[in-house]
Order: structure tokens, then sequence, then C-alpha cells
């Protein structure tokens, strides 16, 4: 539970942009959806491979022609009218090295954050140019507890005995 209240005081404290670097991307995105659903929050996620879509729905269909990082983002910056909540961006970092694309993510950034929007980078890695890592709060996620662990290890001796 100590990761989801990290992540939701750094959304009271309305940073623009959130970063978890992580090799668990499933365990991240779960921690997001659970503290967006807690507060009523939309979520948009985005993939290189799918584009942007709803975060909450499994296999939601993609908004079309948002595969591209500098699409997506471009789109997002000026689609102010609509609220999105939290914009959750897969796999980012590499692709800030375009020029094109750092662009569209610092004028996303502003325009989400001006009407009330969290962009979260869940990555792999944490190279992120200056410009972003200037406006990024970063959230390390905790180990497992014990009673985590234990629920862990309960789920996969559940799942040796299905077989």
């Amino acid at each position: 539970m100590r990761d989801h209240d990290q992540l939701r005081e750094l959304l009271c404290a309305r940073h623009p942009c959130v970063s978890i670097t992580t090799f668990e991307e499933s365990h991240a995105l779960s921690i997001v959806r659970e503290v967006a659903m807690d507060a009523g929050l939309n979520v948009r996620l985005w993939s290189v491979t799918i584009g942007l879509r709803d975060g909450l729905i499994d296999n939601a269909p993609a908004t079309p022609n948002t595969d591209h990082p500098a699409a997506a983002l471009t789109m997002l910056a000026r689609d102010r009218a609509i609220k999105q909540g939290l914009i959750v961006m897969l796999d980012l970092c590499a692709h800030l090295k375009d020029e094109r694309t750092l662009r569209a993510f610092r004028e996303a950034v502003d325009a989400r954050n001006a009407a009330g929007d969290t962009i979260i980078l869940i990555d792999q890695s944490a190279e992120f140019p200056a410009a972003v890592r200037s406006v990024v709060a970063k959230l390390d996620l905790s180990y497992p507890d014990e009673k985590e662990l234990e629920s862990i290890v309960k789920s996969a001796l559940r799942e040796m005995n299905e077989w």
C-alpha cells in the first residue's frame, strides 16, 4: 500500500509528470489503475505498438493514428477540452531522443497539467533528457513486505495446483 499512498501524494501535489522506473510494468500499471479508480479518474494508456486507448478497459480500441509517440503527445497537447485524468506512457524514454517527440512531450505536459491531468511514465530506463528530468517526480516502487510476499507465494502455489 506504500506505493499507492506515494502515488496519491504525488497526484495531490499536482506534479505534472511522474516517472516509475521498473521492469515490473504490469505491477506498476495495476497500482496506477487502482489509485485512479479510487479517485474516480480516467486512465489513458499509450504504447508504441497499439497507440492511445482507454487504460481501464482490457483490449480497448486505440485512437486512430496515435501509435507514433509524437502523434499521441501532440493530440494530448491540442485536445485541452477533455480531462484525461492519468495518462500512462509505456516505454517512452527511448523515443524522447527524437527532437520532435521531445517537443511534443513538453507541450503535452504543459497542456495536460493546465487541464489538471498527470502524465505517468512507466519505463525500464530513467535516462531522460534534461528537459524531461526537470518536470518529472520519481516514484520508486517498494519491495513487497511480508504480507505481500505471503500473498504472492499463496497465489503461485494455487496456480501450480491448478495445473
